[in-house]
């Protein structure tokens, strides 16, 4: 038995170690395409916040951040990269490729309730999704923001099992690791109420006060200190950054395309800002409904950031193959919300707070402006569901009692004798 159990750890492992090999060979595959590396929208912006940085009490007490319209953890990350392995930009794009092999061996974690193929199979779509793939060599705080978000959820549900030292360590470590997402993007707010309605509605309800509250500790200490960070730095007491009023004319004005884009600004727009976006909403209804669903749209369509390999004649094949991609992972969250609505996902109701991660912190991105790579964070989280949900169906589907042919050929009888007793 021994044996056995050895040789299978042994076959994971290598499974495993394939297909992170598979991953960083075609991150190298990408990287040797001949043009530098990509930069996000903001990527140059966040590069030149850290180059300023020459202490983390520099990063402190001074605006390197415009007023605060920019998260400084990207900024943070980056100055600390470059003390271990210098300032080059291929260094950021090794450490991104390493964090998104990093995310794939938390997600294998996460999906821990599924059978071994389907944690492997897991594994390899994380690894190996071209969106991710591409995203790691972007100049950008997405990947560092995916590999906190997905950490963290992880150690929320290793929170919610029976309290242990093992629960009340993960409990600490979801607060500690969302918070340090925080940083990184202030919008991860809204992902609080989500941890705690996890927490409380764990059972058996042992210790779910204390659960809470080792959750909220580290995390109010971050959140704290960001907005005293923001108090020294730009005199404004509060962990959200300044950019809110922007992104929301940016997506929501009538010459909107709610993408991020140079659009013109009213004089008074910062006074009026409000009014004028509900103006737009019922004066032409039907134009700002179809902006907000073009938006949810936008958050499931293939990256834009992603290398030039059209002298290959790859680029229409990577086009198909990651529509193909997330229209399976977008069908797998449908189904997963239509099943849970209609009680007909009973075995995978565990994962409901994966899904609420994933709804909540894409939905929150809906009233500023949407775009492909604001999906990059939460595609690790939206796989293992969608493999949840699409698993779950196929095995619901084979497990169906089939009739027999003794059953078929007595139903044909019955209706047979049936027949003739009728007058």
């Amino acid at each position: 038995m021994s044996r056995f159990a050895v040789s299978r750890n042994t076959r994971i492992a290598l499974a495993l170690a394939v297909i992170s090999l598979l991953s960083l060979i075609l991150q190298l595959l990408i990287m040797l395409v001949p043009q530098d590396p990509l930069w996000g929208p903001d990527g140059g912006t966040y590069v030149g916040i850290a180059s300023e940085i020459s202490s983390p009490l520099d990063a402190f007490t001074s605006d390197a951040g415009d007023g605060g319209y920019w998260a400084i953890g990207y900024p943070l990350f980056l100055w600390a990269l470059g003390l271990v392995a210098g300032g080059s930009l291929e260094a950021i794009v090794v450490a991104q490729s390493l964090m998104l092999i990093a995310t794939a061996f938390i997600t294998y974690a996460l999906a821990e309730p599924f059978s071994t193929r389907n944690r492997v199979l897991v594994f390899a779509l994380v690894a190996l999704s071209p969106s991710l793939l591409f995203a790691s060599r972007v100049i950008g705080y997405e990947v560092l923001l995916m590999l906190l978000l997905t950490a963290s959820t992880l150690f929320l549900v290793r929170a919610r099992r029976v309290f242990s030292p093992c629960a009340v360590g993960s409990a600490l470590l979801a607060g500690l690791v969302l918070g340090m997402a925080t940083w990184v993007q202030s919008k991860t707010l809204v992902l609080v109420p989500v941890f705690l309605l996890a927490l409380i509605a764990v059972r058996p309800a042992n210790r779910r006060l204390l659960r809470v509250g080792l959750f909220i500790g580290p995390y109010a200490i971050l959140v704290g200190l960001l907005a005293l960070r923001n108090a020294l730095a730009v005199g404004r007491f509060s962990p959200v950054t300044s950019n809110a009023a922007v992104n929301v004319w940016i997506g929501n004005s009538p010459e909107s395309s709610g993408r991020y884009a140079n659009i013109d600004f009213p004089d008074d727009w910062r006074e009026t800002l409000f009014e004028r976006v509900l103006a737009f909403a019922s004066e032409q209804p039907r134009e700002f409904l179809t902006l907000q669903v073009r938006k949810v749209v936008e958050l499931f369509v293939p990256t834009r950031e992603r290398p030039d390999w059209d002298m290959l004649g790859l680029d229409l094949s990577l086009e198909v193959i990651q529509f193909v991609w997330l229209a399976v992972l977008s069908l797998g969250l449908f189904l997963f919300i239509a099943g849970a609505l209609f009680r007909v996902l009973d075995k995978i109701g565990d994962f409901w707070p994966l899904t609420l991660v994933v709804v909540i912190g894409l939905g929150t991105h809906i009233p500023f402006i949407a775009e492909a790579r604001m999906r990059i964070p939460y595609e690790p989280m939206l796989t293992v569901v969608a493999v949840a949900t699409l698993t779950g169906l196929v095995g619901r589907w084979k497990s169906r009692p089939m009739p027999s042919c003794g059953d078929v050929e007595s139903s044909g009888g019955a209706t047979h004798q049936l027949k003739q007793v009728a007058p």
